[in-house]
């Protein structure tokens, strides 16, 4: 699915940090229980707007699901993607020309769970899994290249429900400071991303060592 510019075509964006955004590493640790489910795209999510500069986009996805984390000793996290192309849970395919992908990925201090809440983005922390506050960190990709949003903004997350099938529900609206965008990148930075969603949870990894939880899988 192709979206609407509202200038010209063809931007010239930065490397992108997308290995911050990767699955942890730690996936593989026995003592978790791993949920692979289907259905991931449904419902669909809202229309989702983009400002990169001078230029203003919109979308609707064709692809949104969630995937979520519970990791012993690392901070719980809920990965929320959007894309405007055909996507899938069980493997990632980038943006071609004219598609764009949204990922959100909400995260907590360890010892807190993830919960409706407001989750601010205040930027990359200075000592990278030292979390100090929940928050979240919105990355937009266009074509083969993406990026990390500039400081500000914040999502509300509204439902969470991290049993199969699970829905998740969020409002978002992310805008740096023209001075703190401006006086760096005037024409690369991202400087907007608003909308809502209502995704399903795809995949799902949770700790069997927390209280209340007995372990159990499903799907593949």
């Amino acid at each position: 699915m192709k979206f609407a510019t509202g200038g010209r075509s063809g931007l010239a964006w930065g490397s992108g940090l997308a290995a911050l955004l990767g699955v942890p590493a730690l996936l593989g640790v026995a003592a978790l229980l791993s949920l692979a489910l289907s259905g991931c795209d449904k419902p669909a999510a809202p229309s989702i707007e983009l400002e990169v500069g001078s230029e203003r986009f919109r979308f609707v996805p064709r692809t949104a699901f969630a995937e979520y984390w519970e990791l012993p000793g690392a901070p719980d996290q809920l990965r929320i993607t959007l894309a405007s192309y055909s996507a899938s849970c069980d493997g990632y395919r980038g943006p071609e020309k004219g598609e764009a992908l949204v990922t959100l990925t909400l995260r907590v201090p360890v010892g807190k769970n993830i919960a409706p809440g407001e989750f601010r983005w205040n930027g990359l922390e200075e000592t990278p899994g030292r979390l100090e506050e929940q928050g979240v960190v919105p990355f937009v990709r266009l074509a083969h290249e993406g990026r990390v949003l500039a400081a500000g903004g914040s999502l509300r997350l509204t439902h969470f429900d991290k049993g199969p099938h699970g829905l998740v529900e969020a409002e978002f609206a992310f805008s740096a400071p023209a001075s703190a965008e401006g006086a760096n990148e005037p024409t690369r930075s991202s400087s907007g991303l608003r909308g809502g969603l209502s995704v399903r949870m795809c995949r799902v990894l949770l700790d069997p060592s927390r209280s209340g939880l007995e372990p159990r899988v499903l799907g593949p």
